[in-house]
């Protein structure tokens, strides 16, 4: 409702930006009853449950009727997200700026909703469920209705925006813009994506394979970029020196090396590093180049 507001205010503006940071659907689990009911009809009514499902195995530590009762919890919060995001599309509608607005919807993660056994984030590998997130874009003089198969990440956020309101892109930047493969399906991104949790496994992929490396006994030390301390992960962090500040007790959980074909398998179910090495040492090589590129310590 703020947001549609500040466009009412705001629409006659030459050039104008806003940024909504929205919460949901993530934790606490607190849709209103009648949208959890649309999922389970039970409602709020299962006993046991907390405002969050644990970042964990399912099994052994929830009943069925929870497992069932967190996933409708979460599906309402997706209606509830998606119904107030109607009010804010419809004061473009209102004020009639489609034509001249570049709207961009997408996330930061997914979670786990019973995929791989879990619950929540983090724990293991960023499989699809958790790594790969919607992107929808609508930008004036693009048609509707269209996809793409161009391998994007959120650092394209930053050059795309830049772009579309003609201010260039400081160097030495990550992402691209992404407006070439607005108007052309075929104009190429990269050739790469990378993605992946601080101290844990990194991951990429070529859009249809995907590497999720492991890391190895004795990688470090680690650093954490920026001044600031670890807000949620609670990380021993060392004195800021030279833009960063060592990291003393990063512990990764112990995991496999997983390869995925994620046309034939895209929820990541079956692990083909045994069965396909040849495609393993080809990302790890392409992951190696990658992070070299980025400028990470050695």
């Amino acid at each position: 409702r703020a947001a549609a507001e500040w466009i009412d205010r705001n629409f006659a503006h030459q050039d104008f930006f806003l940024h909504v940071d929205c919460f949901t659907p993530h934790e606490p689990f607190d849709a209103p009853e009648e949208l959890v009911r649309l999922f389970d009809p039970k409602g709020k009514g299962v006993e046991g449950l907390g405002a969050a499902a644990p970042y964990a195995p399912w099994r052994g530590r929830l009943t069925e009727e929870q497992f069932t009762n967190f996933r409708a919890r979460y599906a309402a919060r997706v209606v509830l997200l998606d119904r107030w995001l109607g009010v804010l599309l419809d004061a473009l509608d209102r004020r009639r700026l489609w034509d001249r607005t570049m709207v961009v919807l997408t996330a930061d993660h997914g979670t786990f909703n019973g995929d791989h056994g879990r619950m929540g984030k983090l724990q293991t590998h960023e499989f699809d469920a958790v790594g790969h997130i919607p992107l929808v874009v609508a930008c004036p003089g693009v048609a509707g209705g269209q996809r793409r198969q161009q391998l994007v990440q959120l650092v394209d956020l930053y050059p795309t925006v830049l772009e579309a309101v003609g201010r260039p892109c400081p160097p030495g930047r990550a992402g691209v813009s992404l407006l070439p493969a607005l108007a052309d399906p075929g104009a190429r991104t990269r050739d790469h994506a990378i993605l992946g949790q601080f101290g844990a496994s990194v991951s990429i992929t070529d859009g249809r394979w995907t590497l999720h490396q492991s890391p190895v006994d004795g990688n470090g030390p680690l650093y954490w970029y920026g001044h600031c301390l670890a807000k949620f992960l609670r990380y021993d962090l060392g004195p800021y020196v030279d833009g960063r500040r060592e990291v003393r007790n990063c512990r990764s959980w112990p995991t496999e090396t997983w390869l995925s074909d994620n046309h034939s398998d895209p929820a990541e179910l079956v692990n083909l590093a045994a069965e396909r090495p040849e495609k393993v040492k080809e990302l790890q090589k392409a992951l190696k180049a990658k992070i070299i590129e980025l400028g990470a310590p050695r």
